[in-house]
């Protein structure tokens, strides 16, 4: 006659089968993160990668800052007297 398990080897076959299930879970794990750095890396790739159309529009232009405006002597046909004026004719900006 078959004799039943003892109580001890219960336990050891409940153990072994929790290892294998633990492998099994650690198995999918690890398929399921080398799944997610592949997604991660395409979509670093693509987010390199900008659009001419971006770059000229987010491109910042630095511009020299405005002086003053240049100031030049006019002579007055009535009075004869040199004054200064601005001279806003060229546009420094």
């Amino acid at each position: 006659m078959p004799r039943a398990p003892s109580y001890s080897e219960m336990l050891a076959d409940e153990a072994r089968a929790a290892v294998r299930a633990a492998e099994a879970a650690s198995k999918a794990a690890l398929v399921a993160q080398a799944a997610a750095e592949s997604v991660l890396a395409g979509l670093e790739a693509a987010s390199l990668t900008t659009p001419e159309w971006e770059a000229e529009f987010f491109t910042a232009v630095v511009r020299e800052p405005a002086g003053p405006p240049a100031m030049e002597p006019v002579r007055h046909c009535c009075s004869g007297r040199a004054t200064f004026h601005f001279n806003f004719s060229e546009s420094r900006l």
